[in-house]
């Protein structure tokens, strides 16, 4: 009599095998997870000191470029430049700075403090020269870390000179 083997395999080794494949399906799944996890962390990281560091550039051209600046109210300082002005309205929650464009910084801030020759400008001014300053500081929170921002205004001394109305006589 002859027998006829087909070969295959037998239901215990598709079993293993399957199970095996279910492993690394399982495996791969859970890394991809934790390394997406990871990446959506340091993405957010990123753009939050991007951010960051953006305030602070603009800031700091702003500083070097204007004629004047000067404290509006409590809350807001502005840039006087050449050809127009640049706003800073400073909220707890976010730094909203008004230009040709509008840019709004997420950060958790201080109430900003500003000095014109280290004497502080703490009210609202009644004229342009009494709202002066030539330093603005406060402080911003990122990662639960307080980073302080610090800006000085070096005026000219003929901007300085022509401030004061009978200086030239």
């Amino acid at each position: 009599m002859i027998i006829n083997r087909v070969k295959g395999f037998t239901i215990m080794e598709v079993i293993v095998a399957m199970l095996i494949g279910a492993l690394l399906v399982g495996l791969t799944y859970e890394s991809y997870q934790i390394i997406s996890k990871f990446y959506r962390t340091f993405h957010a990281k990123n753009e939050e000191m991007a951010s960051l560091e953006r305030l602070d550039g603009l800031l700091s051209k702003d500083f070097a470029t204007s004629l004047l600046i000067k404290k509006s109210d409590a809350q807001e300082v502005v840039f006087q430049r050449w050809q127009d002005s640049v706003r800073y309205q400073f909220s707890t929650d976010y730094v909203l700075r008004v230009s040709t464009i509008t840019d709004t910084f997420r950060f958790k801030s201080t109430i900003p403090v500003t000095t014109f020759e280290d004497m502080p400008v703490d009210i609202s001014p009644a004229s342009a020269e009494a709202g002066r300053i030539d330093a603005l500081s406060f402080d911003v929170t990122v990662e639960n870390k307080l980073i302080p921002m610090r800006y000085h205004k070096t005026y000219s001394s003929v901007n300085l000179i022509n401030r004061i109305p009978d200086a030239n006589h």
